[in-house]
């Protein structure tokens, strides 16, 4: 059930008024009791009212003097740097409600003519009934859409090249080259950049290196060594 929306005006019921300033009250010192303990600062309320002679003061005395005193201390460039009154805080609310609702304008009016240029595109342009500034509107809004098609296109194809560049000079820097490859598994200098076997025997290449020669455009194929050695 949503609460009904309050009238802002001033209570003639005077027993009514007293019940509304006491629930209010009560209501208020607790919201600045607990914005003291969330954020650590330090705040006091005084509250005249026609229903008590004496104002009411929250925390206590000597915490609302020494709040006061420390603003006192302040110049009054800074004390008033903050401050706002009724009036001011209104027109601070209006000014606000009216740019929030220009650019709600604003982006209605975009939606609208996105809407009417697809439309275009689509071949319904007949059933837009468009006045010559609407014409001269949407002929902008087309323009402005194609200069940001262009921008965002010329972007992607720059930002392609780039992690084109980065990704082909990465390959290049992480593919070993022959020497470096060699190098690698050779520390030491066992074989050639380029070794050759042909003068090694079966017997002796399998004796040095544990296993036998194995032809380049063929599969290594252990029965058929046994047969070749017997013969």
């Amino acid at each position: 059930m949503t609460r009904k929306k309050l009238n802002l005006s001033y209570i003639a019921n005077d027993s009514m008024r007293k019940a509304t300033f006491n629930k209010r009250k009560k209501g208020l010192v607790k919201k600045i009791h607990e914005l003291s303990v969330l954020c650590g600062i330090e705040a006091c309320a005084v509250i005249y009212s026609p229903f008590n002679s004496n104002p009411e003061v929250w925390p206590s005395n000597p915490e609302v003097k020494n709040v006061v005193a420390k603003f006192e201390m302040l110049t009054k460039l800074e004390q008033e740097k903050k401050m706002v009154s009724h009036e001011s805080f209104i027109r601070q609310n209006i000014s606000k409600t009216i740019e929030n609702n220009k650019k709600k304008m604003k982006d209605n009016a975009e939606r609208t003519m996105k809407e009417a240029m697809f439309q275009l595109l689509s071949g319904k342009g007949e059933k837009l009934k468009l006045t010559d500034i609407n014409r001269e509107d949407l002929c902008k809004y087309i323009d402005q859409y194609l200069k940001e098609l262009y921008h965002h296109k010329n972007k992607s194809i720059n930002q392609s090249y780039i992690q084109y560049g980065e990704s082909s000079e990465a390959t290049s820097i992480m593919a070993p080259t022959s020497m470096n490859y060699y190098q690698a598994i050779n520390p030491v200098g066992v074989y050639d950049q380029n070794p050759n076997f042909n003068h090694l025997s079966h017997n002796q290449y399998q004796q040095q290196f544990g296993y036998s020669i194995v032809a380049q455009d063929k599969f290594y194929n252990p029965g058929q060594n046994q047969e070749q050695h017997e013969e």
